[in-house]
């Protein structure tokens, strides 16, 4: 399987932290602990996935699309945040919708009730 660009690689790895940090609040942050938790991998996962570096080097740059697919259901199961772009965007990435507006929230809803 070949591999991602780098580009790619960089706006996974960006973006995966910033969904992480927009479920949090100043007064509680949304920690890579919290977030690993969540989804049922280590710490260490989630570190090497909002790692840029090692993202590029390493062999294993990113979450499987099934972890992709529970962090979606995270952010849709958060207050107004049902099926928002951020949601959309991992199940993108995770190769389950084609980029909006293609999909409706029929297609969301089959892809995130399917575990």
């Amino acid at each position: 399987m070949p591999r991602p660009s780098k580009t790619k690689v960089n706006a996974l790895a960006k973006e995966l932290a910033d969904i992480r940090e927009s479920l949090g609040t100043p007064e509680q942050p949304y920690t890579q602990q919290k977030l690993a938790k969540a989804l049922g991998v280590n710490q260490s996962a989630v570190t090497r996935w909002e790692n840029l570096e090692k993202a590029v080097k390493g062999r294993d740059y990113g979450p499987s699309t099934n972890v992709l697919v529970r962090f979606a259901r995270l952010l849709a199961n958060q207050p107004g945040n049902k099926y928002d772009d951020k949601c959309i965007w991992l199940l993108v990435m995770a190769g389950f919708l084609k980029p909006p507006p293609e999909d409706s929230d029929d297609a969301i809803r089959c892809v995130l009730d399917r575990e």
